[in-house]
């Protein structure tokens, strides 16, 4: 049931950027299908790591049946499916930090959102990204408490924008030019 929690939400995050992407294209072109293509990576690596989590599962269950004959042989086999997976995990985490700010951002450079709250989820974002980097590149654990904020701004920002929706006040240059008509003789 998990893996499909997670399939889902990674299908949450290409139906937030498609929906997204007419609103967020009129400010940043480039930046919105920056958040749609990373989207769908992230949905990919999902699987990925989806697939290594089934895996450690099908091993369990292996050695359960096997009971303690050949245990040598599982414990061997369980630290490299677990890195395996942790390596996967790790890659996905990254990304969806990626997906993140880059959500942030558009909200921070289009003003459709506070800007109090989105440089909050700048910061958590920021946060998440060290507090799951520390193990990668310094060996330390990874500090799950660093994440803690991040569920709090998406929490404000998601509340925000269902109730009060995107500030357009703040409407693109474009948007607000005329459009010139080009007339030939």
């Amino acid at each position: 049931m998990a893996v499909f929690l997670l399939f889902a939400n990674g299908a949450l995050t290409i139906g937030i950027a498609i929906a997204a992407l007419p609103v967020f294209s009129q400010y940043r072109y480039r930046m919105a299908l920056w958040l749609l293509a990373l989207s769908v990576i992230w949905f990919s690596l999902q699987a990925v790591d989806n697939a290594h989590v089934l895996s450690m599962l099908s091993l369990s269950q292996e050695y359960a049946k096997a009971g303690a004959a050949n245990a040598d042989l599982f414990q061997g086999l369980g630290a490299v499916v677990g890195a395996a997976r942790k390596w996967a995990h790790y890659t996905e985490l990254l990304v969806i930090d990626g997906w993140m700010f880059v959500f942030y951002s558009l909200l921070w450079r289009s003003a459709l959102a506070p800007r109090a709250l989105t440089a909050f989820g700048l910061i958590t974002v920021t946060l998440h990204t060290t507090g799951i980097t520390l193990p990668l590149f310094l060996g330390y654990r990874s500090v799950m408490l660093m994440g803690v904020p991040l569920a709090v701004s998406h929490v404000a920002v998601a509340l925000w924008l269902i109730v009060r929706g995107f500030d357009e006040r703040h409407r693109p240059l474009h948007a607000e030019a005329p459009a010139v008509e080009v007339v030939r003789a």
